[in-house]
């Protein structure tokens, strides 16, 4: 018995190879002893390759890009994700790739860029200590940067003249953020040797503070916040070397300021609340 077939691109033999770039239809005729079949004709559809569409991010230091893949039924990321969105937080400019697959057709990869801009420096210094009427300009400029500080001034710099934490946020082009503070405490006396060493404990703390004044009574305390705004102001009369007790349990947590007050002196001391 002879066997052959006959394609309809010429081909003659029983199985052929074809990659039309869209769906086709082809068919095939067999003869066998000289009787010739009626054609018979098969399909093959072609599905288009995804066509993924990713947009490049751009961040700052510390933040997280959201890449979001369209195009395609699943996904694989050059992480390993299987997701159409992933989250990434490089440290430097990166770039990731992004395959697609529809009904068993696989996309070219397609890249995606991550530009990670650096923080804005600023610094404030250290901790400051006033004497009595002095006073001292923060400085935190810096190139293309904007300002706020917790005073509400919008400058470079600002003059300080009074006790508290100090702090501010500077933006750059890139909308970029960063911030600093410093804490400005005063120690003034009428004499060298009123210059007195106050025992503070614990700080930080959680509720109690306890104040004993090593050389002189204390005349009065006062709890400053950050903002400068005072929040409560005890006159009680404490003896030399007595301990006094401050009660912190139903402030918020935060930084504040102890303003101690003698006949010879007054002397800030910031204290954390946690």
């Amino acid at each position: 018995m002879q066997q052959s077939h006959v394609w309809s691109n010429g081909a003659t033999s029983n199985t052929i190879n074809v990659s039309p770039v869209t769906t086709s239809t082809y068919t095939v005729t067999g003869i066998t002893n000289g009787c010739q079949s009626s054609p018979t004709y098969v399909q093959v559809t072609v599905n288009p390759e995804p066509n993924i569409i990713v947009n490049d991010q751009t961040i700052c230091l510390g933040q997280t890009a959201t890449l979001a893949a369209t195009g395609a039924t699943t996904y694989v990321w050059s992480n390993g994700a299987t997701s159409s969105t992933i989250n990434v937080s490089p440290v430097t400019t990166s770039t990731y790739t992004v395959t697609g697959i529809t009904n068993g057709c696989q996309s070219t990869p397609s890249s995606v860029q991550v530009v990670v801009n650096a923080l804005p420096v600023v610094d404030l210094g250290t901790d400051i200590i006033l004497q009595q009427g002095q006073t001292v300009i923060l400085t935190a400029t810096g190139p293309g940067l904007s300002y706020i500080w917790s005073t509400g001034e919008t400058s470079p710099t600002i003059i300080v003249t009074t006790v508290g934490v100090y702090s501010v946020t500077v933006t750059d082009s890139f909308n970029c953020v960063t911030a600093d503070s410093v804490i400005v405490t005063t120690t003034t006396s009428a004499s060298g040797k009123y210059e007195i060493q106050k025992l503070c404990f614990p700080n930080p703390t959680q509720d109690k503070i306890f104040l004993i004044s090593d050389g002189a009574s204390i005349l009065s305390i006062e709890i400053v916040d950050i903002l400068g705004r005072i929040i409560n102001i005890d006159n009680s009369f404490t003896q030399e070397n007595e301990k006094y007790v401050i009660n912190l349990a139903n402030l918020p947590i935060g930084i504040y300021i102890i303003n101690v007050f003698t006949k010879e002196y007054s002397k800030a001391i910031p204290i954390i609340k946690n």
